[in-house]
């Protein structure tokens, strides 16, 4: 196990598009746009995860069928963009893995104090993300 707490061998590609209305706020061309968003995402689960030390409590997932697998995505956020030193937004935004991502249960087992448990995981994903951006335009809109 690593040192340090939670770690998860995988590695995923996300490919999103969306669209929403544009809304105007205060004066100086800020704006909020409030969006929808539907994609794919690749994720490839190549390894074991673990959580926790050798003391007395941990998790250990044993995923010996490595996961390659597409699937569909659909999310939501709002984008913020407005005018501070420089052009700048923030962009919050949940994605949603509405199918399982793992084909067939995952095995692991957690260990609390003296007792050690086996489990199946079969999971879905929900993803929040906060972003924020440093515009830098090349050549200024007419």
């Amino acid at each position: 196990m690593k040192d340090g707490g939670l770690y998860q061998d995988l590695l995923q590609a996300r490919f999103m598009i969306g669209s929403g209305p544009k809304i105007d706020v205060g004066e100086r061309g800020n704006f909020i746009t409030p969006f929808l968003q539907l994609g794919a995402s690749y994720i490839d689960s190549y390894g074991n995860s673990s959580s926790g030390s050798s003391g007395s409590s941990g998790l250990v997932i044993h995923n010996e069928d490595y996961t390659r697998n597409w699937h569909i995505l659909c999310g939501m956020g709002i984008d913020w963009q407005f005018e501070a030193i420089v052009p700048s937004s923030l962009n919050l935004q949940c994605t949603y893995t509405p199918l399982p991502v793992y084909r067939d249960p995952v095995a692991y087992t957690a260990v609390v104090g003296n007792e050690q448990y086996d489990r199946l995981l079969q999971g879905k994903l929900l993803q929040v993300m906060l972003s924020y951006r440093v515009h830098f335009y090349f050549k200024k809109a007419q």
